[in-house]
């Protein structure tokens, strides 16, 4: 599958600032990050990795409210029943 020039250029500003939020993680600075990733997941919001990495953020801050909705959880009309537990249809 071919992508327009300009797809493959807002993939690869997409990657840049991921990957900067990730130096920042390695350089301990945990604002700067988060504050990326909300960059990154306000143009992208179906970026699986900026969701999860951004919920370990707050929960490493013991931000625990903040890191149920980085994690940004399926509607729950997806969700079914399946032997007494939940699960994501």
């Amino acid at each position: 599958m071919q992508k327009s020039p300009t797809q493959l250029e807002e993939f690869a500003q997409m990657s840049r600032k991921y990957n900067q939020a990730l130096n920042y993680c390695y350089q301990d600075s945990k604002d700067l990050a988060r504050i990326q990733l909300k960059k990154v997941l306000s143009d992208h919001p179906n970026f699986v990795q900026a969701h999860l990495l951004l919920a370990l953020l707050y929960m490493d801050a013991a931000d625990w409210g903040e890191s149920a909705q980085g994690a940004d959880p399926l509607p729950a009309d997806r969700l079914r029943e399946y032997d007494g537990a939940s699960v994501y249809a």
